[in-house]
C-alpha cells in the first residue's frame, strides 16, 4: 500500500479561566482544553465537566525529559505522594537570585550521621563530622579551656586563663570575669566560693548573699521592694526599709561599761543616714565612757551647756540650752532667720514655762500655779473639740461636760401663716433682721421685723428661719413684744412664741383668761415686733 504524508495543523480547544468556569462543558475522551491566561491546559474524559478536571502534567504515564524543565515566576515544584489519598507534597522554590546557581546532587547515598556538605562549586556531597573540623575553627586550644567569640566569622579561641573541667571554675592571670553561676540545691538557686577546702565560703542564695566561717554564718538578704536586713546566725541583726535604720543587736560592753557600735578602740567615728534610726540603748555622738548617761548627746566644741542638732551653716537646726535661773534651760527651733524660730524655755526667775514663736516673746506661758497665759493671740480648737469639764459633771444623767461650740451671727426671721406654710419670705417687710450666739447646744436669739403686707395670708402664725435646728424634744418659750398687735375688744393676755422642734419652727400664741391661742393674721397689723429667748440645738 502506498503511504502518503499529508501536511495537517491542528489547533486544540482553548478559551479564558473566566469562560471555562462560565460555560463549564464536558469534554470529549481524549480532548484537550487550553487555558489561554494560565498555561494549563486539561484533557477530557467524556463524563466530568471542565472545572472538576486535574491539570494535565507532562506524562500521565511516566516518560522521559531530554531537556531542561523550567519553571517561571519563582513558583513551585511538587513531588506529590497523591497515590496516598489526601495529598501532601514537598516542594522547591528559588528566592530572588543575581545570577545562575548549578547544584549537583551526590553520587551515592549517606551512611548514618553524615551530613550534606556544598563546595564553592555547588557540587552536593555526604561527609562525615571529625575533630579536624573543629580544630580548625578554634585557636590556642588546649584541655579544659573555655571557647570565646573572637569577632572572625567561623573562628574562635580557647582562653588560656578560664578553664573548666566540670567542678570547679578557675581564672588565672589578670582577666576579669564577669560571670553568672546558677546550680541549684535543696534552698533554690545558689552560687558558691570557696577558698581552700574548709576555708570561708561566699554564697548566694536566691536573694540573699552569704558568708560562712567555720560554723558561724551571716546573710545578707533583699527580703522585699522595701527592705535589706542583716542576720548573723540565725538572728535578724540589722534592718534597713525606705524610711528606717534598726539595729537588733545588743552591743558590744566595753571596759568602760558604756554600750558601743564597735570595739572601744575602733567605735564609728561618723554615722550618716538620711532616714530614722531606732536604738534600743543609749548612743554616744562626739562623747565616750561615763559622759554618756542620756539618749543622745551632741556636744558643741563652743560649751558643754550646748546641744546641737545642725543642717548647714547653722542656717537650720535644733538646740539644746542649759542654764541656771538667770541663764534658762530650753529648746530652739531655728530655720534661716529669726522670725522662723520658735524657743520652749523653762525659766527660773518667774517659775514658768514659756513658749515662744518668731518675735513674740512670749507668746504662752504655762505658770507654776497652773494658769496658762496666752499674751498674742488666740486660742483655737479643732472642729468637733472643745474643753472637756470632767471633773464639774455632777448632775443627774450628765450627756456630756464637752463644750465645743461658740460663736455669733445673724439670721433672718420669716413670718408664715397656716394656709402657706411651705412658702418662704411670703410676706412683705418694711424691715427685719436678727442676731445668735450659740455656747454650746445652747441658742440665744434677738429678732426684730415690721410686716408691711401679709399679701392675703390667712391662719395661724409660725416662726421660721431659726438660726440652728431646735433639738429634739425642745418646747423652748420666747418673748414677743410689739406694736404690731391688734387685739380689738378682746381682753389682752401674754404674747410669746413656742418652739416646735419636731417641725424646725416656733408658733406664735397669746395667753388669754381662758387659755392660750394661736395667734392669726386678723390679731396682726404693721408695726414692729420683737423677738427675744432661748432654746436648746
Amino acid at each position: 500500500m502506498t503511504q502518503t504524508n499529508v501536511n495537517v495543523q491542528m489547533q486544540i480547544r482553548r478559551d479564558t479561566a473566566a469562560n471555562w468556569q462560565s460555560s463549564d462543558p464536558v469534554l470529549l475522551a481524549g480532548e484537550w482544553g487550553y487555558i489561554t491566561d494560565t498555561g494549563k491546559f486539561k484533557i477530557g474524559n467524556g463524563s466530568t465537566n471542565f472545572t472538576f478536571l486535574p491539570d494535565a502534567v507532562l506524562s500521565t504515564f511516566g516518560g522521559t525529559l531530554t531537556d531542561h524543565l523550567k519553571i517561571n515566576n519563582k513558583k513551585e515544584l511538587r513531588l506529590s505522594d497523591s497515590a496516598s489519598g489526601a495529598e501532601h507534597y514537598s516542594s522547591l522554590k528559588v528566592g530572588t537570585q543575581s545570577e545562575n546557581i548549578n547544584y549537583t546532587l551526590p553520587t551515592t547515598a549517606p551512611t548514618d550521621n553524615q551530613y550534606l556538605k556544598c563546595s564553592a562549586a555547588g557540587v552536593l556531597s555526604w561527609d562525615t563530622f571529625t575533630g579536624t573540623d573543629l580544630a580548625d575553627l578554634v585557636s590556642n586550644d588546649a584541655n579544659n579551656r573555655i571557647l570565646t567569640a573572637t569577632g572572625s566569622t567561623n573562628s574562635f579561641n580557647a582562653e588560656a586563663n578560664l578553664t573548666f573541667d566540670g567542678s570547679t571554675l578557675s581564672v588565672s592571670g589578670s582577666s576579669q570575669v564577669i560571670q553568672t553561676l546558677t546550680t541549684t540545691n535543696s534552698n533554690g538557686a545558689y552560687i558558691e566560693y570557696k577558698l581552700g577546702a574548709s576555708g570561708a565560703t561566699i554564697g548566694f542564695i536566691g536573694s540573699a548573699f552569704q558568708l560562712v566561717q567555720g560554723g558561724l554564718a551571716a546573710n545578707l538578704a533583699v527580703r522585699s521592694q522595701n527592705l535589706l536586713q542583716l542576720c548573723v546566725g540565725d538572728s535578724q541583726k540589722l534592718s534597713i526599709t525606705s524610711d528606717k535604720v534598726q539595729f537588733n543587736v545588743d552591743a558590744k560592753v566595753d571596759t568602760d561599761g558604756q554600750r558601743d557600735l564597735g570595739t572601744s578602740s575602733n567605735r564609728w567615728k561618723n554615722l550618716y543616714l538620711s532616714n530614722d534610726i531606732e536604738v534600743g540603748g543609749n548612743v554616744g555622738i562626739g562623747v565616750s565612757g561615763s559622759n554618756i548617761s542620756g539618749t543622745l548627746h551632741v556636744h558643741k566644741s563652743s560649751g558643754v551647756n550646748r546641744s546641737f542638732f545642725e543642717s548647714g551653716d547653722n542656717h537650720t537646726f535644733l538646740r539644746l540650752l542649759g542654764g541656771t535661773a538667770a541663764n534658762n534651760s530650753g529648746i530652739e527651733f531655728f530655720s534661716g532667720s529669726s522670725a522662723n524660730k520658735a524657743n520652749i524655755t523653762a525659766r527660773g526667775d518667774t517659775s514658768s514655762l514659756e513658749f515662744e514663736i518668731g518675735n513674740l516673746s512670749p507668746a504662752v506661758e504655762m505658770k507654776d500655779s497652773g494658769n496658762v497665759e496666752i499674751n498674742d493671740g488666740n486660742l483655737e480648737l479643732a472642729s468637733t473639740h472643745g474643753i472637756h469639764f470632767h471633773n464639774y459633771g455632777s448632775g443627774t444623767n450628765v450627756d456630756s461636760n464637752l463644750l465645743d461650740d461658740y460663736e455669733t451671727g445673724t439670721w433672718t426671721p420669716d413670718i408664715r401663716f397656716g394656709t402657706n406654710q411651705s412658702t418662704a419670705n411670703q410676706c412683705t417687710y418694711s424691715s427685719r433682721s436678727g442676731k445668735y450666739t450659740k455656747v454650746g447646744r445652747v441658742v440665744t436669739i434677738e429678732a426684730f421685723y415690721n410686716i408691711s403686707n401679709f399679701n392675703s395670708n390667712t391662719g395661724n402664725m409660725f416662726l421660721f428661719g431659726l438660726p440652728f435646728t431646735p433639738a429634739s424634744g425642745c418646747q423652748s418659750i420666747m418673748h414677743h413684744i410689739g406694736d404690731g398687735f391688734n387685739f380689738g375688744s378682746n381682753e389682752f393676755g401674754t404674747t410669746f412664741v413656742l418652739i416646735d422642734a419636731s417641725n424646725d419652727r416656733g408658733i406664735m400664741g397669746w395667753q388669754r383668761e381662758t387659755g392660750w391661742h394661736n395667734m392669726t393674721h386678723s390679731e396682726m397689723e404693721s408695726g414692729g415686733m420683737y423677738i427675744t429667748g432661748v432654746y436648746y440645738a
